[in-house]
């Protein structure tokens, strides 16, 4: 990376900023997770698949390097610096593996609890990034630009580590059904600005997807997976339908919504 940078290096390498780099960050970011996606649950799969998955874990170790030299060249910290502050986290969130005899001999501690202590830590060493209005509290530190689904689960377990939260499913599947009537409320609303009542609607569906989301965590599953399931068989079924009125001679604009609810059903038949 540094010859890349250099004098005699590339010109494109040499121009890029951190703010540049952002988005191949999140682009091989995506593509290593699909070359995950490909893989069996053992990690196992074809040779071609267990290659994308090598080359697309170095492409983001590239993106590692990259951005570690150029904070290097502004003499801020260097690649051993990231893997030292690497080592430090592994070690401190794993007292029952790296800690002393006493530490060992005890369970693991709770994930949240070893964090909170952490910010503690680094609020007291000066480093604790806090929020854009200065404020460090329980949400403090879930990064903005996670994906929503996702940061909206970090924000529900932040929340019930401090008792903010209903005490089973129950409450949930409750908050729920209120957050259905009030979208059917918003549709019905008699209203002369349509682009308000679209504000509403999409802020009281909003709230829906919140309440789901908390379901998901009460009930110990991934969000974010469970759509990608489903959006993953929607797919499935949907080409299923395609390649049906393909064989009829048709394309699905020229079929009826019958016709395609015939060859859907069937596709849920064959799975």
């Amino acid at each position: 990376m540094a010859t890349l940078r250099g004098p005699d290096g590339c010109p494109w390498d040499a121009k890029q900023t951190l703010q540049s780099l952002r988005s191949y960050l999140l682009e091989e970011s995506h593509e290593l997770v699909d070359a995950i996606d490909r893989l069996d649950d053992t990690g196992g799969g074809s040779k071609a698949e267990v290659h994308s998955h090598k080359s697309e874990l170095g492409d983001l170790v590239f993106q590692v390097l990259f951005q570690s030299q150029i904070q290097m060249e502004a003499a801020r910290f260097n690649v051993a610096d990231v893997c030292d502050a690497m080592r430090d986290k592994l070690v401190f969130r794993h007292p029952h593996v790296f800690g002393t005899a006493a530490e060992r001999s005890r369970p693991a501690p709770d994930w949240e609890m070893l964090k909170a202590k952490e910010r503690a830590l680094q609020k007291e060493q000066g480093i604790l990034l806090d929020d854009d209005d200065g404020h460090s509290g329980a949400l403090s530190g879930i990064p903005t630009s996670l994906p929503a689904l996702v940061r909206a689960m970090r924000m529900g377990q932040r929340a019930h580590r401090v008792g903010f939260d209903w005490p089973d499913h129950k409450g949930v599947l409750a908050k729920i059904h209120e957050e259905l009537a009030e979208i059917e409320e918003a549709f019905d609303a008699h209203v002369d600005d349509e682009d308000a009542r679209q504000q509403r609607v999409g802020e009281e569906i909003g709230d829906l997807l919140y309440a789901i989301v908390n379901l998901c965590r009460h009930a110990d599953v991934d969000p974010e997976a469970c759509l990608a399931g489903t959006v993953r068989k929607f797919e499935h079924r949907f080409r299923h339908v395609e390649r049906g009125l393909a064989d009829q001679g048709k394309e699905p604009e020229d079929a009826t919504l019958d016709e395609m609810e015939a060859l859907w059903a069937a596709a849920k038949n064959l799975e």
